[in-house]
C-alpha cells in the first residue's frame, strides 16, 4: 500500500498594513469602541483605559495646560503617525503646529509624549520608547500609576533614548 504525502502548507503570516491604510480603516469606523494602534504593520488592541488612567489623563492635561509655555498645545489621547508602519496614540502631551481639524500629528509636531502605565508598562517602557525616539519625538514620559513614578526619557535615537 503507498503512503500518501502531503505537501506542506505554508506559514499564515500575519496582516501587515501600512498607516494610511491603518488611518483609513480607523475614519471608516472599523475600530470604533476599541483601543488599537499600529506598531509595525500589525494592529494591536489593548484594553479600554478604566478610572485610575482617566483620572490620570485628565490631571496630567490640567497640569500641561497650566505649564505649556509659548507655541506648544496641550493635548490628550492624540494619534502621532511615526512612520509608514506605526501609528500610535499617546495618552497626554504638548505639540506645536498641529491643526484643531487634525486626525494625527508627524512625530516632528509633537514636543512632549506622555504614556500612562496602568496595565502596559513593558510594552510603554520598551516597544513605545523605543518607536517614539525612532520617530524623533525629543521627550517622552512613562506615568507608572502602580508605582507613582514618572519615566522621563531623552535624547531619541533609532535604537531609543539615551537618557533616561
Amino acid at each position: 500500500m503507498a503512503t500518501v504525502l502531503e505537501a506542506p502548507r505554508p506559514a499564515i503570516s500575519p496582516a501587515r498594513f501600512s498607516a494610511d491604510e491603518f488611518l483609513r480603516m480607523e475614519e471608516l469606523g472599523l475600530f470604533r469602541g476599541r483601543k488599537v494602534e499600529l506598531s509595525g504593520g500589525q494592529i494591536v488592541e489593548d484594553e479600554l483605559p478604566g478610572y485610575d488612567h482617566g483620572w490620570l489623563q485628565a490631571r496630567l492635561a490640567y497640569l500641561l495646560t497650566s505649564a505649556a509655555g509659548a507655541g506648544a498645545q496641550p493635548v490628550a489621547e492624540l494619534s502621532v503617525r511615526i512612520s509608514d508602519d506605526t501609528v500610535r496614540d499617546f495618552d497626554a502631551g504638548l505639540v506645536r503646529g498641529v491643526e484643531r481639524t487634525a486626525r494625527f500629528a508627524l512625530p516632528g509636531q509633537v514636543l512632549l509624549a506622555v504614556e500612562i502605565s496602568v496595565t502596559t508598562l513593558p510594552t510603554d517602557l520598551h516597544v513605545k520608547a523605543v518607536e517614539y525616539a525612532a520617530g524623533g519625538i525629543p521627550t517622552y514620559w512613562v506615568v507608572d500609576a502602580a508605582a507613582s513614578v514618572t519615566h522621563v526619557l531623552t535624547a531619541p535615537g533609532p535604537g531609543g533614548y539615551a537618557a533616561r
